[in-house]
């Protein structure tokens, strides 16, 4: 692997693009009232696409449901994924994230084919090699050669892997009501209104729960309170009584 490659300013997409490597990462959350037909769909398109999940995360939020799901399509493929997540879900928020990797994968290769190259003359240098001495500086040299050339080797598969493969990390809620805005300025204003009334009666039911909690503390607090005052007015009286006692 060697030479240049022609470039791209506007790299979009995973995996190959005019001779550029592309890795491709997706994020996207969705909301369903359908959790377990979403669930077996989505397992079914990865595995029509090709596709297969690295790490699946589901936890319980009162009575809902929410997961976390690191997927992996073939990059070719990952559009027609996102969009096949429509079907049994809302789209909350979707982005995808490209990295280059051209630089890094031509430089990778080429010092694995180094190192291969390297390998072969050591080979053929312990073959013709007299002293123990000289077998001992050989096999060293060889070692090393071999410990870098297995380094090099698992990071050019794996960054391969990444071209051609691209990650979704999918975040998905199931839900009774989906909350996704809609585009329509009227319905938007209605939807944040009704919000905001839920929001307020629930912020008034949490303040009366804690104002009743709190009774027994607003009264021990308010005792002491109440004798300061008193004896601050009391103070304050029986000062301007002695001052008209002395005026007499």
């Amino acid at each position: 692997m060697g030479g240049g490659v022609p470039g791209s300013d506007s790299l979009e997409k995973g995996g190959v693009q005019d001779g550029r490597f592309v890795i491709a990462t997706a994020n996207i959350s969705i909301q369903t009232k359908t959790y377990d037909a979403f669930s077996a769909a989505l397992k079914a398109e990865l595995k029509a696409m090709g596709g297969y999940t690295n790490a699946f995360d589901e936890r319980n939020y009162d009575s809902d449901r929410h997961a976390s799901v690191t997927a992996r399509v073939p990059s070719q493929k990952l559009d027609a994924f996102l969009d096949s997540l429509e079907k049994n879900g809302t789209v909350i928020s979707r982005s995808i994230n490209t990295a280059d990797v051209t630089d890094e994968m031509i430089e990778t290769g080429s010092k694995k084919e180094a190192l291969q190259a390297e390998e072969k003359a050591l080979l053929a240098i312990l073959e013709k090699a007299q002293t123990v001495e000289d077998i001992i500086r050989v096999q060293d040299r060889l070692s090393n050669v071999r410990a870098d050339l297995e380094s090099y080797s698992r990071r050019l598969q794996s960054l391969q892997n990444q071209v051609a493969y691209s990650t979704v990390n999918i975040e998905v809620q199931e839900v009774n009501r989906i909350t996704v805005p809609t585009q329509r300025f009227g319905a938007l204003a209605s939807s944040g209104f009704l919000a905001s009334l839920r929001n307020i009666g629930t912020g008034l039911r949490n303040f009366a729960l804690w104002f009743i909690g709190a009774i027994p503390w607003l009264v021990l607090l308010a005792v002491p309170t109440v004798l300061v005052i008193w004896f601050a007015r009391r103070r304050r009286r029986n000062k301007k009584a002695k001052k008209a006692a002395m005026d007499a």
